[in-house]
């Protein structure tokens, strides 16, 4: 995506110098330019929260669901296997 608009960018800037496009026009593109880069922060604070949500329940199910909770070691594990 910031391939692209960098390339519209060169793109109008030569057109501008040539005289081939109004300057105005380069004006529109880099202010379109500026609202694509706040669309795309802003895009990813949503998509970071939600999978930060996402990131939590599964947490607090791995806490919660855990088989080793209060007094069972890794060893205990090992015994009940027949590792040990």
């Amino acid at each position: 995506m910031l391939v692209v608009v960098v390339v519209m960018v060169m793109i109008v800037m030569v057109a501008v110098r040539v005289g081939a496009l109004p300057p105005h026009l380069f004006q529109l593109l880099a202010t379109f330019a500026g609202l694509l880069a706040v669309l795309a922060v802003v895009l990813g604070g949503i998509a970071e929260f939600v999978l930060g949500l996402v990131d939590a329940s599964f947490a607090l199910f791995v806490v919660v669901v855990s088989p080793c909770r209060k007094g069972c070691t890794y060893q205990a594990d090992d015994r009940q296997q027949g590792n040990a």
